[in-house]
């Protein structure tokens, strides 16, 4: 697809898995729809497209026919094969604006995430959409490079609700592994990167998740990168991790606003919501390193939620993972079954201007665990009477909010 526009694309506004399963799908309003990737997208414009700029949606492929040879006719026998891997294809040079959800939407672009993959999105210019400017589910290998993704300092500052936040990139649950950003500018958006809830393929496969790595990139937005608490997935256990390495952290200009948060923030450790603790793995490793903060050379630490503290009690899960012993803190299960929240103690109690969570200095030379391997298995799994604790876990987290 080479240097096409698109405009006023009005659909249902949904992208649902009931339409996929009964093969009625590209309704929601797009402006350029393709039910699998391999596609190579040149130069084209989309404008005021209703939900999505270009809509890549693989998932449940792998029965859907290919063309076997070039020029095949797939419902002609012999001329077309099944695979549950799809080719990688690129987008170069695409450009998205105006009253659009998202200026790129894309689930399972290149099929089944047990398998390696490389899609590259470069030179990708979105702004002003209503909602995000990427959004991507079941992602593995996926290389953002060389974009700009634009909200509008006008709308993010026109009023509190949460339902009009926008995102430059939002980053899903399911299984997502290898996300790369790089050379890439977001700005003016409430979030400018909201991480994965869950990072891997299923430990069975062999094939241990990646990070998601955040590289050179220039962020300004109230919130310029979220990392949500891990994902529950009864299969998986194989943690997450975010890589964060010269990048630069702005605050949006507010001056002019009519609203404006009342702080903002360059890395915000959100812990679960008593509501969404059920869905959540407590105990996996969850991993953020940042190098070079701000670009400065060897500013380096790892991230910890503040509920990593050593006296913070993680609460029992009885739908996802939880804490073995209902009413022990993190010290304390640490020392007797070898878990903790987010699979460690935060080492440190250090906090720093723009980051909601402990920032624990690291050396150039700390290696990064990747959050692909299992949590250990707890050294001790008799029952265990709680001890009492100095302070509660709100008076703990009190104290650091």
């Amino acid at each position: 697809f080479h240097r096409n526009f698109a405009a006023r694309i009005v659909g249902t506004n949904l992208e649902a898995t009931a339409d996929i399963l009964a093969g009625d799908t590209g309704r929601s309003g797009t402006g350029f729809w393709m039910r699998r990737s391999g596609n190579t997208l040149r130069e084209n414009v989309v404008a005021n497209a209703s939900f999505a700029g270009v809509l890549i949606n693989s998932a449940f492929s792998d029965d859907l026919p290919l063309p076997a040879f070039r020029g095949a006719i797939v419902s002609e026998p012999g001329e077309s094969v099944t695979l549950d891997q799809n080719p990688s294809g690129s987008i170069e040079n695409l450009e998205v604006y105006g009253r659009t959800r998202t200026g790129l939407w894309l689930a399972s672009p290149t099929g089944n995430t047990e398998h390696s993959a490389n899609l590259v999105a470069r030179g990708l210019r979105i702004w002003h959409t209503d909602g995000s400017a990427i959004e991507g589910y079941r992602l593995r290998g996926l290389t953002i490079v060389d974009s700009v993704l634009l909200g509008s300092n006008k709308s993010i500052g026109v009023t509190s609700r949460p339902d009009r936040e926008t995102i430059g990139i939002q980053l899903f649950n399911y299984e997502t592994s290898d996300v790369r950003i790089v050379d890439t500018r977001i700005a003016n958006h409430f979030v400018g990167i909201r991480t994965p809830e869950a990072s891997s393929s299923r430990i069975d496969s062999g094939m241990l998740a990646a990070p998601t790595r955040i590289e050179n990139v220039e962020l300004t937005n109230f919130v310029n990168i979220e990392v949500p608490t891990l994902k529950y997935f009864q299969s998986l256990y194989a943690g997450k991790t975010v890589e964060i390495v010269d990048t630069l952290f702005r605050p949006v200009d507010t001056s002019a606003m009519l609203y404006s948060p009342a702080e903002q923030f360059d890395i915000k450790m959100v812990y679960a919501s008593a509501r969404s603790i059920p869905s959540r793995d407590l105990l996996s490793r969850d991993v953020v390193v940042v190098r070079n903060f701000n670009r400065v050379a060897g500013d380096d630490f790892q991230a910890y939620y503040l509920e990593q503290h050593a006296d913070f009690v993680p609460p029992a899960n009885p739908m996802g993972a939880g804490s073995p012993a209902p009413g022990m803190t993190n010290q304390q299960l640490w020392n007797q079954f070898n878990v903790a929240l987010a699979g460690s103690v935060a080492p440190c109690e250090t906090t720093r201007q723009g980051v909601v969570g402990f920032a624990c200095a690291i050396s150039p030379s700390t290696p990064i665990i990747v959050g692909a391997t299992p949590r250990a298995a707890p050294r001790n799994l008799g029952p265990v009477a709680a001890r009492p604790i100095a302070a509660s876990s709100a008076a703990v987290m009190a104290k650091y909010r």
